[in-house]
Order: C-alpha cells, then sequence, then structure tokens
C-alpha cells in the first residue's frame, strides 16, 4: 500500500491549523476589543476608535504552524521533483521573476546570490516543471501601499521572520465600520446615512480613526470587523489573517496539481510515495 506524500500531509496538517487559527481569531473579535471615545473639539463632535485588548498569544503561535507546514510542504514537493541524489541541494524556490535570467552588473548581493540559488533548485527539474515554477515567482516589484502580497512571496516573509521572531500581529483596524448613536429626538442612527441597512458602509478604520457626528449625539458605538495582520515593516507591508492563509492554502493545492506530473516515481521514503494524488 503506497504512502501518502509528505507534501500532500502537510497540506492537511496546514489545513487543520487554520480551522484553530480562524476560531482564535473569532473568539477575540467577539470579544468587542475596541470601543470609541470623545475627541473634545471645540467645534467639532468627534470621537475617536481605540482599541482595548491586544490579539491573545495562541493566535501567533497558531499561525506560525500553519506557515512552517506549508512552506516546508512546498520543500518536500520539491524534493519529489529532482533525483534522489539531489534531495538535500535544494529547496522550492520563491525568488522574482526573471530571477533565472544573469545577473546585470553591479545588481545587489542578495539578488545576485538568489540567482544562483534558482540555477541549483531548478538544474535537475524537468523543462515542464522549470516552466511552472517561473510562473510561480513574485513580480519583481518593490512592495508599495495599497499593493497585495504575492501571496507565496508573503508565505516565504512569515516563514523567514518566524524562524528569528514571534510573528508581529496588528490589529490597527475594523472593516465594515458602522457607527451607532441616538439624537436628541431619541431616534437611533446607523453611519453613513439612516437606511437601517448595516451594510452600507464597508470602510476600513485604523486605530485612531475620528468620527464626526451631530451635536447632542448621544450613546455612540462603532461596530466591525476586527482585523489581524503580519507586520512585515514599512517596505514589505502586512498580510491579514486569516484571508491570506486562505489564499496561500489554495494556492499550495493548485501548485501541486500541477506539478505532480513530474515528480521522480519509484520512492517511497519520508511518506513520498511512487504515485500521487490531490493536496
Amino acid at each position: 500500500m503506497d504512502l501518502v506524500p509528505s507534501y500532500i500531509l502537510k497540506a492537511g496538517r496546514a489545513e487543520h491549523h487554520l480551522h484553530d487559527l480562524k476560531l482564535a481569531i473569532t473568539k477575540w473579535a467577539d470579544s468587542h476589543p475596541y470601543e470609541v471615545r470623545p475627541a473634545h473639539h471645540r467645534k467639532i463632535n468627534a470621537y475617536r476608535l481605540r482599541f482595548t485588548a491586544n490579539p491573545p498569544p495562541p493566535i501567533s503561535l497558531i499561525a506560525a504552524d500553519f506557515v512552517y507546514n506549508l512552506r516546508s510542504g512546498l520543500d518536500h514537493l520539491m524534493t519529489a521533483l529532482v533525483p534522489a541524489t539531489e534531495r538535500s541541494k535544494v529547496y522550492f524556490p520563491i525568488y522574482f521573476q526573471g530571477v533565472w535570467e544573469d545577473a546585470d552588473p553591479g545588481e545587489h548581493e542578495k539578488r545576485t546570490k538568489e540567482r544562483g540559488r534558482w540555477k541549483s533548485d531548478t538544474a535537475k527539474v524537468r523543462p515542464e516543471a522549470v516552466a511552472i515554477l517561473k510562473s510561480l515567482q513574485p513580480p519583481d516589484v518593490a512592495w508599495k501601499a495599497g499593493h497585495t502580497l504575492h501571496v507565496f512571496r508573503a508565505l516565504n516573509l512569515i516563514s523567514n521572520k518566524d524562524r528569528h521572531q514571534k510573528l508581529p500581529l496588528v490589529f490597527t483596524a475594523l472593516r465594515s465600520v458602522r457607527m451607532l448613536w441616538v439624537d436628541t429626538q431619541g431616534t437611533r442612527h446607523i453611519e453613513p446615512g439612516d437606511t437601517g441597512d448595516v451594510s452600507v458602509d464597508q470602510a476600513v478604520c485604523q486605530d485612531g480613526a475620528e468620527f464626526h457626528l451631530p451635536k447632542g449625539a448621544m450613546d455612540v458605538q462603532v461596530v466591525g470587523g476586527p482585523v489581524v495582520a503580519i507586520d512585515f515593516g514599512p517596505e514589505q507591508g502586512n498580510a491579514p489573517i486569516p484571508e491570506v492563509f486562505d489564499l496561500a492554502l489554495s494556492a499550495y493545492r493548485e501548485t501541486v496539481n500541477k506539478l505532480v506530473p513530474y515528480i521522480h516515481r519509484g520512492r517511497r521514503r519520508h511518506g513520498v510515495a511512487p504515485s500521487s494524488g490531490t493536496a
């Protein structure tokens, strides 16, 4: 009876962690860890959004477990694409578009090293699989505010950060924000507008965001979905979770399905079987 390939097992384990992560985030979000406080402007009736509780530490730990299984699973998949003698030498490449081209004069040392790694990683891989690996490389552009991180680049960044330090979670925003308040006549309002349709406001508000309300507004509340994200710093941005993890797991499974036809057959070690199934 054939063993289940390790890169399949790791996808299943990552899915288990993702389920636990969503439960932990939901529990924290349901605790309503935010409030609005009067901003005390002279001429404006203003309120500020403030968070009152951090995401609990287990969220970071579960997120790290998810990332470990997917990132190492990609490496296991890569070892299945090369002869047995090359298994210990390869890693699944996550570099940049064009990494397979020759370095430009004066290029940054890190990029030059990644070009070398690409050549060594893919030297014994079938050309058809190399073409797929090329299509999976992140765009060769710097991150800018408002841009979406490439899912494999995000996975790699998170994995690298987790090796050296605790994952930095940020929670400085609310999604689908709604302001609720009562006017001097006792009428309840939902901002923006008075339609009572709670789906009309899809804004994302940062911690410290200011809301201006009519004079005399009372019983002011803010409701919304707290955003939990992994912060990569000003040069890389941040990745909201669990959304980016849903995308990563989907991309992982799609990648496995694309590359399975090109694995080396006749191997039965560490859970890698002669035949494979979908992730």
